[in-house]
This record gives C-alpha cells, structure tokens and sequence, in this order.
C-alpha cells in the first residue's frame, strides 16, 4: 500500500477547481484499487453532475445563507484562488456541523462572544470596498457548490475549523491540530 496524489478536477458552471487529492493505492496482482485518505469526505461517493446555477430555485431562508457564505469566502480568501475561496467554505461548513457553532452559515459568519468575530470583516467598522463582479460571482458559484454538495466534496482542509493567515500568529493556534496550508491561510482543526 502506498499513498499517491491525483489532480482532481471538479467544473460547475463557469468555475473549474483542480486541486491534488491524496489516495492510498492498494495492489494486487489483480488489479490495483485507489481511494480517498479521507474516507468520509470523497470526490465522488455518488457521481455528482451539478446544474447550471441558474436553474436552482432557492428559498429566500436559503438564499441568505448562500450569501453569507459567499461573502465570507469572498472577504476572507479573495485573493487566494480557488483552492483558498474552497478551503474557506469548507471550515465555515465545518462550523455549521460542529456543535460548537450555530448551526446555520449566517449565525457562524456573524457569531461573536462580545469581543471578537469569529472573521474578522464581520465585525469591522469601517466600509467594505464593494466586491468586484466577476471574481464575487465565481465565489458565489462555488458557495452554491459547496451549499448543495457539501457531503460529496473533498475536504481540502482535512476538517479544520480554524485558520488565520500566515502573518500573524494567535495564542490559539498552539492548543489545536494544524492540517494544511493553502495559500496565506494555515487551517486547523481540534
């Protein structure tokens, strides 16, 4: 048995994301089987085939979460790729599952103990610069992916719930379990 890596290659809409999946290859003298490192988080463990984006119907409720997850990859990860714009959906994902955070995106994007928010842009005082169009509709079309198959998508952060950008360096980072970093942004997890 011997891990390998494969470019994954995943297309929504206008939005394609390649990204390195490690798989253990397992052969016999027979045939040789690969598959995820991360059992519970697979590419594909049923075949997805994504709809075009403009032909889902959502709720007004479902709408306002996918804005919420979309600025937030938007104002936390922008300028990072699309490798950085999905790790940044996938922690706040990540949240909504845990039951340490609320249990909906805007709750987890908005959320703070009185101090701090949990990301930072929430909480800032000053203006946001208007997002720019077209990178904030690519983001936004990822937000839909992840929001509708979340359970099929690979983690690219090994479910880390936590990340900061490689610049600074907070107290908490040294109680948890780094995982992977991607871009400016170190992830991790419990």
């Amino acid at each position: 048995m011997k891990i390998i890596l494969k470019t994954a290659i995943l297309t929504f809409s206008t939005l394609t994301l390649y990204f390195t999946v490690p798989l253990i290859e397992n052969k016999n003298e027979h045939n040789a089987v690969a598959f995820p490192i991360n059992i519970e988080r697979k590419i594909a463990i049923k075949p997805i085939k994504p709809t075009p984006i403009n032909k889902y119907q959502f709720n007004s409720k479902q709408k306002k979460e996918l804005k919420c997850l979309a600025e937030n990859m938007y104002h936390e990860s922008k300028g990072e790729g699309s490798i950085g714009w999905l790790a940044v959906g996938m922690v706040t994902m990540n949240r909504v599952e845990s039951k340490r955070y609320p249990n909906t995106i805007c709750k987890v994007v908005y959320q703070n103990n009185g101090k701090v928010w949990q990301f930072s842009w929430a909480g800032t005082k000053k203006k946001l610069t208007k997002p720019k169009k077209v990178l904030y509709n690519k983001i936004y079309e990822l937000a839909v992916l992840i929001y509708l198959y979340d359970e099929h998508l690979y983690d690219v952060t090994d479910d880390a719930i936590y990340f900061h950008a490689d610049y600074v360096n907070p107290y908490w980072s040294k109680k948890v379990k780094k995982t992977v970093k991607i871009g400016s942004h170190i992830f991790y997890k419990n």
